[in-house]
């Protein structure tokens, strides 16, 4: 199976990606733990963000801004460097 990545992934959606890393933190919903991470890009139907502990995949976390709060789903995490691993997590619509 082919590693995810920018040259082998095939997305309908384009990705947006900011001129440098954001810091920002995701919580997981099972319980409520900040998960500090960076985003690396988003697109209409997820994020991709580097962590520095594994998300398994399936876990649900949520994206709180000022205004909105997103539900999102772990789709897969893989190592992105010696400390760091990138994940993409899916938009889930709110439930």
């Amino acid at each position: 199976m082919a590693k995810r990545g920018i040259a082998t992934e095939r997305r309908e959606e384009g990705r947006l990606k900011p001129g440098h890393v954001l810091p920002l933190s995701v919580v997981r919903d099972a319980d409520n733990r900040r998960v500090a991470c960076r985003l690396y890009d988003l697109s209409a139907d997820g994020l991709c963000v580097w962590v520095r502990e594994p998300l398994a995949a399936g876990t649900r976390v949520r994206f709180v801004t000022l205004k909105r709060e997103f539900l999102l789903e772990v789709a897969w995490c893989d190592p992105a460097g010696a400390k760091e691993l990138r994940c993409g997590l899916t938009l889930k619509e709110n439930e």
